[in-house]
């Protein structure tokens, strides 16, 4: 691709760049390769929409299914920042709706992987709800609903203090249906969901 003689310089060097850091990603060192991971939303960011459509998916399956736990983990910890990547340009796909519902609590409330990855979401979910748009968000109320219900303050009080930006993106009838409930709920909850939700009451 980089010897196309439709491409300047500069694209040329990004292309270079790109496979240079698509090559740290299998290397045999679990911590390269965590650090790819970590790295994979900024890359994506960069690279135009046919790379992410064709590349920023397959990279980030290898991570997922990576030897190492701790770059699965952390694979699993940036799905937030990667998902908002593909904001406004480029269409979210659809698999990683799938990976978000995967990674959310059971309909039981039971945790499927560890806190931090939830924590993570949580702290991510507005962005999320951004990049995906308000016509997606029947799809993410469901794990939206079961991380509010989850007896974890580092992961509802996020979702508290985030709560007005995702009623900007959706429709009022979903705010009412879907977030008022909630609201309502956490000013009864633990002081640091009341404070999350009233410290944004006036924006």
């Amino acid at each position: 691709m980089h010897n196309n003689p439709n491409l300047g310089q500069k694209e040329i060097k990004k292309y270079k760049l790109f496979e240079a850091y698509c090559r740290l990603c299998s290397h045999q060192n679990w911590q390269v390769r965590k650090s790819c991971c970590s790295l994979l939303p900024t890359i994506s960011s960069k690279t135009p929409s046919q790379v992410k459509k064709k590349d920023i998916v397959s990279i980030y399956n290898s991570f997922l299914s990576d030897e190492s736990v701790e770059v699965q983990i952390e694979a699993k910890c940036i799905i937030g920042p990667l998902v908002h990547s593909y904001y406004p340009d480029s269409e979210v796909p659809a698999v990683m709706l799938d990976y978000i519902i995967d990674l959310c609590p059971s309909p039981l409330g039971t945790l499927r992987h560890p806190a931090v990855v939830l924590e993570r979401l949580a702290y991510c979910f507005p962005a999320i709800v951004l990049a995906f748009g308000k016509d997606n968000w029947s799809k993410l109320n469901t794990p939206f609903q079961r991380m509010v219900k989850l007896p974890n303050l580092e992961i509802t009080k996020p979702i508290a203090y985030g709560m007005h930006e995702i009623a900007r993106i959706i429709s009022p009838s979903s705010c009412t249906i879907d977030l008022y409930p909630i609201i309502l709920e956490m000013l009864r909850g633990p002081k640091e969901l009341k404070l999350g939700i009233l410290s944004n009451l006036h924006i």
